[in-house]
């Protein structure tokens, strides 16, 4: 009996806090799944990085040089359908930036560079790396030994943010490198016109790779309308604003966990792209004034163009299109994460018919009510994300 009451109360518990509260897990994805990170809508088109799930197995922890065509730039039709693709020695490529003169800025993450590439034609007519750089004339304190200035045979940088900006009389690209703590802003019309050495063609920077309170594995830097610089301190958090011109933190809000993206919004708010939600996030910064959290995983950045919110849901696998006003959603890919249904909640359940033997006949009922609910968290929180956001640590991938 006592068995009975604790699998029977699991059960019901289990499918009444699934459906009541709601509750998805991550299944396996397939080997030609896409991870999608950096984007950029134009018109009722699409730019996006996207690489396979299996070259992200094949080459966990290796340079990763020659290409295979599972790293990708395409461009989605106002359908969906992929009308151009360049897949030519790319590596991880984690930012798009599409150019006035139709060509496309790429941060190619796994080559530890930016590259330019004339469209269509697809030509690479522009490369940067930190190779180019005496970094000890950026900041003597960065000596010969300094990391910066030895490469490493993988993941040296993880390049993985470009963005421009124009000021009067030239246009600044801004950069992340991830793996050196450190965001850096480079004179592009210098670079194009080749004005200057190639150190003084970085103009500023933010962050040290060996002070982490300043920022640590940062993701998408962006402009602010105020001129400052915002940025995605991802393991510290948190978002923060960098004044422009002191370089000292003017605020931050620390709410989040492995933040990955922030850019204003045209009515003075801030997007940002948390691990498990996109928020929307008041002009002071104190607080949350809308959320969005309907099928995704780890979503890497997201935008707001007219009514269409995008997102690059990375580990779903999917890249999701959800209209503001009609509640239209469109996904591109196969989706991966799957809702939990009673016939799973059912099954799962016999699994608690041994653990409720050992327990007295009057606690049964409390017991398995208190196990149907733990066993769902358990399943949201510590399989999926827990476990995951382990392995995506210790490999640095993203």
């Amino acid at each position: 009996m006592s068995v009975k009451s604790i699998f029977l109360a699991t059960v019901i518990s289990a499918i009444v806090f699934v459906n009541v509260v709601g509750f998805t897990y991550l299944s396996l994805p397939a080997s030609n799944s896409f991870v999608y990170l950096g984007f950029q809508p134009v018109g009722n088109h699409l730019f996006a990085s996207r690489y396979t799930f299996s070259e992200l197995m094949s080459t966990l922890g290796t340079e990763h040089t020659t290409p295979t065509g599972e790293d990708q730039i395409v461009e989605f039709d106002e359908n969906q359908n992929v009308v151009w693709q360049f897949d030519q020695n790319i590596s991880y490529s984690h930012s798009i930036w599409l150019l006035p003169n139709g060509h496309i800025l790429v941060a190619d993450c796994g080559h530890n560079r930016i590259i330019e590439i004339n469209y269509p034609q697809k030509d690479i007519v522009w490369e940067w790396n930190p190779t180019f750089v005496n970094w000890t004339k950026i900041n003597p304190a960065w000596g010969s030994d300094h990391y910066y200035n030895n490469p490493i045979a993988y993941d040296w940088t993880h390049l993985n943010d470009v963005k421009l900006h124009n000021y009067t009389g030239y246009t600044a690209m801004l950069v992340s490198l991830r793996n050196w703590n450190l965001v850096i802003e480079l004179n592009y019309t210098a670079e194009m016109l080749h004005q200057g050495s190639n150190e003084s063609r970085v103009i500023w920077s933010y962050g040290n790779y060996t002070d982490t309170t300043l920022l640590n594995h940062q993701h998408s830097p962006s402009y602010a309308s105020n001129g400052n610089i915002l940025v995605a301190d991802s393991d510290n958090h948190r978002v923060v604003e960098i004044n422009y011109t002191t370089r000292l933190q003017e605020r931050s809000y620390d709410e989040l966990h492995w933040v990955r993206d922030i850019r204003e919004l045209p009515d003075g708010t801030f997007l940002v792209t948390d691990s498990d939600r996109v928020i929307i996030l008041n002009q002071e910064w104190d607080q949350v004034t809308w959320i969005y959290t309907q099928d995704i995983s780890f979503p890497y950045q997201s935008q707001i163009v007219g009514n269409q919110l995008y997102i690059s849901n990375s580990f779903d696998y999917t890249f999701i299109i959800f209209d503001l006003q009609t509640g239209k959603l469109v996904t591109i890919g196969t989706p991966t994460l799957r809702s939990l249904t009673i016939f799973d909640a059912v099954l799962l359940m016999f699994l608690f018919l041994g653990i409720g033997a050992l327990y007295p006949q009057h606690r049964a009922i409390w017991i398995g009510m208190i196990l149907g609910i733990v066993f769902v968290l358990f399943l949201q929180y510590t399989v999926t994300n827990a476990v995951l956001y382990g392995i995506l640590m210790l490999f640095h991938w993203v």
